[in-house]
């Protein structure tokens, strides 16, 4: 009798599971798709990206960003800093155009980024996050996953050089060939981010996006991860969210969040005379 009673409640319990399941797909097949081809092309140099006034929320009703204005500047390395729950990645997926703000405009060089196609805007886009995002599949196929033309194999070892790879393939029987297993399970952390960086060089990217690129690693994996990144940051407008302020006296340009607001911006020396919120923040030596 309990056997049975036990029975009918995992039954119960799968069923209410299964429920919510099937909700949440009807949700997501309800979504519009996205018309990647509608639009322009990009200019044909990079331009600084202008956002003015922006607000964004997921649920319509509290704002993650409200009235955010700050500028890209092109061929520079742009911070975005603040606290846990600022909006720094929210910011950086409106910059990607993975998300769309309620209100307000984004401009490259002056031309709306609305009036651009999703396919022509992200193809000019790398991007290099603390979750390396690979698949089952073999090592080349990872770093060649999403490109739309042919990649001779001189210009695939030129990006294996520079990233710093070679000692993987070096590491496996099968090199390029190696399978990286699911997730990148058959790789450590450190492995599995220099892939990812590679992935984001071989595009060739005008602007390339770091989110929390060596957030999860070790100090010594993460230096080894930021001589690739320094590599592929030469001549490219460089979007990073920063946590440390060794890494964010090198930016150009300081965009400092606070509860889904721009509260200042500019160099390191600048906002130290301008932001107290910054000053107080470098002053305590806070992690964010």
């Amino acid at each position: 009798m309990g056997s049975s009673l036990l029975t009918i409640a995992t039954i119960i319990c799968s069923f209410c599971a299964a429920a919510g399941q099937s909700t949440q797909f009807a949700k997501i097949f309800d979504e519009k798709e996205e018309d990647i081809a509608r639009g322009s092309e990009m200019p044909d140099m990079a331009e600084d990206i202008c956002i003015e006034n922006a607000d964004f929320s997921y649920d319509g009703n509290k704002k993650v960003l409200e009235g955010v204005s700050c500028t890209i500047k092109e061929g520079k390395v742009n911070a975005i800093i603040g606290t846990n729950g600022s909006g720094k990645s929210t910011l950086v997926k409106l910059i990607d155009r993975l998300y769309t703000a309620a209100d307000g405009n984004m401009t490259l060089g002056g031309q709306k980024a609305s009036e651009i196609s999703l396919k022509a805007w992200r193809s000019k886009f790398g991007i290099v996050s603390q979750n390396a995002s690979l698949f089952s599949g073999t090592i080349r196929s990872n770093i060649l996953y999403g490109m739309e033309r042919e990649v001779s194999e001189d210009e695939l070892w030129q990006v294996i050089r520079i990233t710093g790879i070679e000692d993987i393939l070096a590491a496996h029987e099968d090199g390029l060939d190696f399978d990286v297993g699911i997730n990148g399970s058959h790789l450590s952390g450190g492995e599995q981010q220099r892939i990812a960086i590679a992935r984001a060089m071989i595009k060739n990217p005008d602007y390339l996006i770091l989110d929390e690129a060596t957030a999860n690693l070790d100090t010594k994996t993460a230096k080894k991860i930021e001589a690739g990144i320094d590599a592929i940051m030469k001549g490219r407008t460089v979007i990073s969210i920063a946590h440390s302020f060794d890494a964010i006296k090198k930016a150009d340009n300081i965009i400092v969040l606070d509860k889904g607001e721009v509260i200042g911006s500019g160099s390191h020396n600048e906002l130290l005379d301008t932001c107290d919120f910054y000053a107080k923040l470098y002053r305590a030596g806070f992690e964010m």
